[in-house]
Protein backbone atom coordinates (compact mmCIF):
# COMPACT_ATOMS: atom_id res chain seq x y z
CA UNK A 1 0.00 0.00 0.00
CA UNK A 2 1.16 3.15 -0.85
CA UNK A 3 2.24 5.28 1.95
CA UNK A 4 -0.26 8.83 2.31
CA UNK A 5 0.42 12.01 1.63
CA UNK A 6 0.43 14.46 4.97
CA UNK A 7 -0.16 17.82 5.67
CA UNK A 8 0.34 19.50 8.63
CA UNK A 9 -1.50 22.33 9.80
CA UNK A 10 -0.43 24.48 13.14
CA UNK A 11 -0.20 28.31 14.17
CA UNK A 12 2.41 30.01 12.90
CA UNK A 13 2.09 32.84 15.38
CA UNK A 14 1.75 29.85 18.33
CA UNK A 15 4.63 27.75 16.94
CA UNK A 16 6.51 28.48 19.85
CA UNK A 17 4.33 27.01 22.23
CA UNK A 18 3.72 22.93 20.15
CA UNK A 19 7.67 23.59 18.67
CA UNK A 20 8.27 20.62 20.38
CA UNK A 21 4.89 18.57 19.26
CA UNK A 22 4.92 19.91 15.87
CA UNK A 23 8.78 18.42 15.47
CA UNK A 24 8.25 14.91 17.09
CA UNK A 25 5.38 15.17 14.46
CA UNK A 26 7.50 15.83 11.39
CA UNK A 27 10.43 13.80 12.60
CA UNK A 28 8.33 10.61 13.24
CA UNK A 29 6.47 10.43 9.93
CA UNK A 30 9.31 11.52 8.36
CA UNK A 31 11.85 8.56 9.77
CA UNK A 32 8.79 5.85 8.39
CA UNK A 33 8.98 7.75 5.26
CA UNK A 34 5.66 8.95 4.81
CA UNK A 35 5.75 12.24 3.08
CA UNK A 36 4.92 15.07 4.97
CA UNK A 37 4.39 19.10 4.07
CA UNK A 38 5.55 21.54 6.57
CA UNK A 39 7.26 24.17 5.47
CA UNK A 40 4.46 26.70 5.62
CA UNK A 41 4.38 25.89 9.70
CA UNK A 42 8.14 24.94 10.39
CA UNK A 43 10.22 27.19 8.31
CA UNK A 44 7.95 30.73 8.01
CA UNK A 45 7.60 33.24 10.83
CA UNK A 46 4.92 35.75 12.00
CA UNK A 47 7.40 38.06 11.73
CA UNK A 48 7.45 37.50 7.96
CA UNK A 49 4.25 37.03 7.02
CA UNK A 50 3.31 40.47 9.09
CA UNK A 51 5.82 41.96 6.71
CA UNK A 52 4.51 41.05 3.28
CA UNK A 53 1.45 42.31 1.67
CA UNK A 54 -1.89 41.09 1.97
CA UNK A 55 -1.51 39.73 -1.54
CA UNK A 56 1.96 37.63 -0.39
CA UNK A 57 -0.22 36.55 2.54
CA UNK A 58 -3.61 35.46 0.01
CA UNK A 59 -0.71 33.24 -2.15
CA UNK A 60 0.47 31.98 1.02
CA UNK A 61 -2.88 30.79 2.45
CA UNK A 62 -3.59 29.75 -1.10
CA UNK A 63 -0.42 27.71 -1.33
CA UNK A 64 -1.27 25.76 1.99
CA UNK A 65 -4.66 24.94 0.74
CA UNK A 66 -3.36 23.50 -2.56
CA UNK A 67 -1.22 21.20 0.24
CA UNK A 68 -4.26 20.08 1.66
CA UNK A 69 -6.20 19.12 -1.51
CA UNK A 70 -3.36 17.20 -2.58
CA UNK A 71 -2.69 15.65 0.96
CA UNK A 72 -4.35 11.75 1.95
CA UNK A 73 -4.65 13.15 5.34
CA UNK A 74 -4.62 16.56 7.41
CA UNK A 75 -2.83 16.70 11.12
CA UNK A 76 -2.71 19.97 13.43
CA UNK A 77 -1.60 20.39 17.07
CA UNK A 78 -4.42 22.31 18.67
CA UNK A 79 -3.50 22.84 22.37
CA UNK A 80 -3.34 26.45 21.51
CA UNK A 81 -6.29 27.59 19.70
CA UNK A 82 -5.84 29.50 16.65
CA UNK A 83 -8.37 31.55 14.53
CA UNK A 84 -6.95 30.19 10.92
CA UNK A 85 -6.00 26.58 12.17
CA UNK A 86 -9.73 26.48 12.53
CA UNK A 87 -10.60 27.96 8.86
CA UNK A 88 -7.82 25.55 7.57
CA UNK A 89 -9.18 22.55 9.37
CA UNK A 90 -12.86 23.41 7.68
CA UNK A 91 -11.65 23.40 4.44
CA UNK A 92 -10.27 20.13 5.19
CA UNK A 93 -12.99 18.60 5.83
CA UNK A 94 -14.98 19.63 3.24
CA UNK A 95 -12.40 18.79 1.28
CA UNK A 96 -13.34 15.35 2.88
CA UNK A 97 -9.83 14.82 3.81
CA UNK A 98 -8.82 12.28 7.25
CA UNK A 99 -8.16 15.13 10.07
CA UNK A 100 -6.00 14.13 13.02
CA UNK A 101 -5.86 16.54 15.73
CA UNK A 102 -4.00 16.47 18.58
CA UNK A 103 -3.64 18.35 21.95
CA UNK A 104 -2.15 17.98 25.64
CA UNK A 105 -4.54 16.56 27.85
CA UNK A 106 -2.97 19.70 30.03
CA UNK A 107 -4.37 21.98 28.01
CA UNK A 108 -8.46 22.55 27.29
CA UNK A 109 -10.42 20.87 24.93
CA UNK A 110 -11.15 22.77 21.37
CA UNK A 111 -14.30 25.15 21.94
CA UNK A 112 -15.55 22.79 18.85
CA UNK A 113 -14.76 19.34 20.72
CA UNK A 114 -18.42 18.46 20.61
CA UNK A 115 -19.26 19.33 16.83
CA UNK A 116 -15.51 17.71 15.54
CA UNK A 117 -16.38 14.61 17.81
CA UNK A 118 -19.44 14.09 15.52
CA UNK A 119 -17.50 14.31 12.65
CA UNK A 120 -16.93 10.70 10.68
CA UNK A 121 -13.60 11.41 9.27
CA UNK A 122 -12.16 13.69 12.18
CA UNK A 123 -10.16 12.18 15.36
CA UNK A 124 -9.48 13.82 17.98
CA UNK A 125 -6.47 12.74 20.60
CA UNK A 126 -5.67 14.19 23.46
CA UNK A 127 -1.76 12.94 24.40
CA UNK A 128 0.46 13.56 27.69
CA UNK A 129 4.26 12.90 26.60
CA UNK A 130 6.12 13.68 23.40
CA UNK A 131 6.91 9.67 22.96
CA UNK A 132 3.42 9.21 23.87
CA UNK A 133 2.37 11.61 20.94
CA UNK A 134 5.02 10.02 18.13
CA UNK A 135 3.19 6.34 19.02
CA UNK A 136 -0.46 8.30 18.81
CA UNK A 137 0.84 9.67 15.32
CA UNK A 138 1.96 6.37 13.75
CA UNK A 139 -1.13 4.88 14.99
CA UNK A 140 -4.05 7.16 13.55
CA UNK A 141 -2.16 7.69 10.31
CA UNK A 142 -2.59 3.69 9.74
CA UNK A 143 -6.56 4.65 10.95
CA UNK A 144 -7.28 7.51 8.75
CA UNK A 145 -5.30 5.10 6.28
CA UNK A 146 -7.27 2.67 6.77
CA UNK A 147 -10.94 4.22 6.84
CA UNK A 148 -12.78 0.67 7.27
CA UNK A 149 -11.70 0.75 10.78
CA UNK A 150 -13.85 1.36 13.22
CA UNK A 151 -12.86 3.51 16.54
CA UNK A 152 -13.77 2.51 19.75
CA UNK A 153 -13.20 4.42 22.86
CA UNK A 154 -13.54 1.81 26.14
CA UNK A 155 -12.72 2.63 29.85
CA UNK A 156 -9.87 0.73 31.32
CA UNK A 157 -8.23 0.33 35.28
CA UNK A 158 -4.90 2.07 35.69
CA UNK A 159 -3.74 -1.46 35.87
CA UNK A 160 -4.47 -2.33 32.54
CA UNK A 161 -3.70 0.93 31.13
CA UNK A 162 -0.12 0.32 33.04
CA UNK A 163 0.19 -3.06 31.62
CA UNK A 164 -0.38 -1.82 28.03
CA UNK A 165 2.07 1.29 28.27
CA UNK A 166 4.29 -1.50 29.34
CA UNK A 167 3.73 -4.30 26.96
CA UNK A 168 4.09 -1.73 23.95
CA UNK A 169 7.64 -0.11 25.35
CA UNK A 170 9.18 -3.90 25.94
CA UNK A 171 7.47 -4.93 22.88
CA UNK A 172 8.25 -2.07 20.46
CA UNK A 173 4.75 -1.77 19.16
CA UNK A 174 1.59 0.53 20.07
CA UNK A 175 -0.91 -0.15 22.49
CA UNK A 176 -3.75 -0.48 19.90
CA UNK A 177 -1.55 -2.73 17.76
CA UNK A 178 -0.98 -4.94 20.49
CA UNK A 179 -4.94 -4.94 21.62
CA UNK A 180 -6.00 -5.51 17.60
CA UNK A 181 -3.52 -8.71 17.41
CA UNK A 182 -4.89 -9.88 20.74
CA UNK A 183 -8.71 -9.83 19.00
CA UNK A 184 -7.48 -11.37 16.06
CA UNK A 185 -5.43 -13.88 17.67
CA UNK A 186 -8.93 -14.80 19.64
CA UNK A 187 -10.99 -14.87 16.46
CA UNK A 188 -8.91 -17.40 14.74
CA UNK A 189 -8.76 -19.39 17.79
CA UNK A 190 -12.35 -19.30 17.78
CA UNK A 191 -14.08 -21.87 16.01
CA UNK A 192 -17.55 -20.98 16.33
CA UNK A 193 -17.00 -17.24 15.04
CA UNK A 194 -15.11 -18.95 12.35
CA UNK A 195 -18.11 -21.17 11.06
CA UNK A 196 -20.49 -17.69 11.58
CA UNK A 197 -17.85 -15.24 9.55
CA UNK A 198 -17.77 -18.37 7.02
CA UNK A 199 -21.24 -18.14 6.48
CA UNK A 200 -21.99 -14.59 6.33
CA UNK A 201 -19.42 -14.76 3.51
CA UNK A 202 -21.18 -17.46 1.20
CA UNK A 203 -24.12 -15.60 1.79
CA UNK A 204 -23.35 -12.43 0.42
CA UNK A 205 -21.49 -14.33 -2.60
CA UNK A 206 -24.80 -15.96 -2.91
CA UNK A 207 -26.43 -11.99 -2.63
Amino acid sequence: MAKPKVTLVSSVRNRGAVLESITAIVDILEKNNIPIFHDHVTQTSQSQLESQSDEKNLDFFNQVIRLIRGSDIVISECSVESFSVGHLLTRAMELNKEVIIFYRSTSKKPNMYPFLRSKKNIYLVDYQTIDELKELVLDYVNYAQHSMFVRYNIMLSQEITSYLKWIARSQGTSRSVFIRDLIRAHMQANPDYRAAASSETQAVVVN
